[in-house]
């Protein structure tokens, strides 16, 4: 396989359409509109210059030389598009932030954590000495990252006569793929350190004294939220009642703004004073459940998460530098493929996994 990877010389061109060839180069601009079928006309370059005809014209001159096989028509349609595709790609991940801190380094930076801990040796009064007193102090340690990919086959022959229509498409299964990708390597890193954990907040099976004993041990530490697959989440309607009368009679003590809640969003927005938060979750086609009967899906939908939100919570995200690309012509098939990859890492800070509670639903 022949592989084209970005070209960071394309950054040196210096011409109208592309000023650089940056996030704000004209021909960005004019890439990112045509995929989302806006107009075109009003694209200026650096001088106030509309340029967002020869911006077209030259992408489908890119498409048309890509298509005959040209390496450096290929690079520079994926630098672009890489362009085009990070900030959504990064505004998704973010969002994961109510899992905790999110943080987007350089290439050249290390994912470093600093873990402000607090001395619990002290007391309330000197006898006859000096009082052992609360200090912080900092515990540094650098986080593994890992690569996740997402990609397509590619279509130049569409793009060449101005179809985007196919590209829109694909850039929005880049995103989706890497976002669900991005969730569940988080997930994952946080069960594991739970799991692991000497001293741990973890029940099983969603009853009414579980919740409210997970809830109450991690509420201490800040404002609580319920995160996790909405198939899991949607079992505390059972227990968002204001009685156990619920095990005869279902929903009979449940508030009517509750029961509307259920009826518009599938689960409660909160319970026992904890947000809930249902995440989209998609299939992972190329896995079966061990039945072979259905897909699994690319997040553990059998865990809610009950963490603090905030500076509180303990979980980190990260993401290095941005996409970075790479484009091959399949020989056993003659499939053009190209593969994007995003640096990312998760850490739950050493020492306090017990901040985060973990119920297993599948009791």
């Amino acid at each position: 396989m022949r592989t084209y990877e970005i070209n960071e010389m394309n950054g040196c061109r210096k011409d109208t359409v592309h000023n650089g060839l940056n996030s704000k180069s004209p021909i960005v601009e004019t890439f990112s509109a045509l995929v989302q079928g806006k107009d075109v006309e009003n694209i200026k370059d650096v001088n106030g210059k509309k340029v967002g005809d020869q911006c077209v014209k030259k992408i489908k001159e890119l498409n048309t030389r890509a298509e005959g096989g040209d390496t450096s028509a290929i690079s520079e349609l994926n630098a672009i598009r890489a362009y085009v595709v990070n900030p959504m790609l990064l505004e998704e991940i973010k969002l994961l932030g109510f899992f905790g801190g999110y943080e987007n380094l350089g290439y050249d930076e290390t994912i470093e954590r600093k873990v402000i801990k607090q001395s619990i040796n002290t007391r309330g009064q000197a006898l006859n000495g000096d009082v052992p007193f609360s200090f912080n102090y900092a515990d540094k340690y650098t986080v593994p990252s890992t690569s996740l990919a997402a990609g397509y086959e590619v279509d130049y022959r569409k793009a060449q006569f101005g179809d985007m229509s196919a590209e829109n498409i694909l850039i929005e299964n880049i995103k989706t793929d890497m976002r669900n990708k991005a969730s569940a390597f988080a997930f994952d890193t946080v069960t594991s350190a739970i799991s692991n954990a000497t001293i741990k907040n973890a029940v099983t099976g969603v009853t009414r004294a579980n919740v409210q004993s997970v809830i109450n041990k991690a509420r201490p530490f800040g404002a609580v939220t319920l995160v996790g697959d909405t198939s899991a989440v949607i079992k505390l309607n059972d227990i968002a009642t204001y009685s156990d009368l619920q095990k005869t009679t279902p929903y009979l003590n449940i508030s009517q703004d509750a029961m509307n809640e259920i009826r518009k969003n599938a689960y409660v927005s909160s319970i026992m004073g904890a947000g809930v938060y249902g995440i989209d979750n998609a299939y992972d086609l190329s896995k079966t459940n061990t039945a072979g009967s259905w897909f699994d899906k690319i997040v553990n939908d059998e865990y809610i998460f009950v963490v603090p939100t905030g500076v509180a919570s303990p979980i980190q995200l990260w993401t290095r530098g941005g996409l970075t690309s790479m484009t091959a012509s399949d020989v056993s098939t003659g499939r053009l493929l190209t593969r994007y990859d995003l640096e990312v890492a998760a850490d739950v800070a050493k020492g306090e996994e017990y901040k985060i509670g973990l119920i297993d639903t599948t009791a």
